[in-house]
């Protein structure tokens, strides 16, 4: 995601300082502008700590991006899930916040 650097990233809260170079990160659950997202990238529950957010939100979030038509898997194992938007232009299947 660090060469990547073209497009906003929706990142688990304790993964967000591992891209402090990149410009547009924004925390699941933080204060983030409506806007879209191009990258989401999480560590799977139970690893991780993605507070303000809870594991069971990630755990949704996780689902809504594998069933979105316009996100790639870039990896989907035990322990990490990252995705990339192909379209730009639509509004992903989340705005990040956490109810």
């Amino acid at each position: 995601m660090l060469e990547h650097s073209d497009g906003s990233a929706l990142v688990e809260g304790n993964l967000t300082p591992l891209l402090a170079k990149r410009d547009k990160v924004y925390q699941i659950g933080g204060v983030q502008p409506d806007q879209q997202y191009r990258f989401f990238l999480v560590e799977k529950p139970p690893a991780g700590n993605p507070w303000p957010a809870s594991h069971a939100d990630v755990t949704e979030l996780i689902a809504r991006w594998r069933n979105d038509e316009q996100s790639k898997i870039i990896r989907d194992d035990t322990h990490v899930f990252l995705a990339i938007r192909e379209s730009k232009d639509t509004k992903p299947p989340v705005d990040g916040s956490v109810d």
